[in-house]
């Protein structure tokens, strides 16, 4: 019974979430969705905390990124992506160290949806994550966003133990000094090598 009720409470939430005393409540009812021991409910409550979004969803949702359940955590990462801004990014960087594969791979997925040089230390710390399928999505990501902090990153991937790692960082890095200044060109190019296979 106890469920059916919570149910009808986010249900509420997101039909509400355009007139502002309704957000206060809603947010206020979906916080307490999030102390429930059924991880769908967490997990629908989270979805309506991202379709809220705002300053006031904020705290609910950084509570969420510590969830038991890796779903309800993943869904906390989309929902800040949603929010957006770089007061969100700090959350996200740290998510970046959660033992799930997922989450760390939604994590990288938000901060290029966010982008912009804030996320380059982020992204930079995803080099070093265990699997080589998120490393090489943040290689691509700071390929995207260029700039001087980029290509030190970008640098420290040359070396990855994954060929294909490697070799996108090259790639990404040969496509940067094309568009980068002179004064960065010639730095870059110094530190730039075929990838040896492994």
């Amino acid at each position: 019974m106890a469920s059916v009720l919570l149910e009808h409470e986010i249900r509420k939430a997101v039909v509400g979430m355009y007139d502002k005393v309704s957000n206060e409540a809603a947010v206020s009812a979906l916080y307490l969705a999030l102390q429930q021991d059924e991880s769908h409910i967490r997990k629908r409550a989270v979805e309506a905390l991202g379709q809220i979004g705002g300053e006031a969803a904020l705290p609910a949702l950084l509570q969420a990124l510590s969830d038991p359940s890796s779903g309800v955590r993943e869904r906390a990462v989309s929902a800040l992506e949603g929010i957006g801004g770089e007061h969100v990014i700090p959350a996200l960087h740290s998510a970046l160290m959660d033992e799930d594969f997922n989450v760390r791979k939604q994590v990288v997925e938000s901060l290029g949806q966010i982008g912009g040089e804030a996320t380059i230390p982020a992204l930079h710390q995803a080099l070093n994550d265990e699997s080589s399928s998120v490393r090489k999505r943040a290689v691509e990501l700071l390929g995207q966003i260029g700039g001087e902090a980029a290509l030190a990153a970008l640098r420290h991937a040359l070396n990855d133990e994954s060929f294909s790692v490697s070799k996108r960082a090259v790639e990404a890095i040969e496509k940067l000094i094309a568009v980068e200044p002179e004064s960065t060109e010639g730095e870059a190019r110094m530190d730039v090598a075929a990838p040896n296979p492994v």
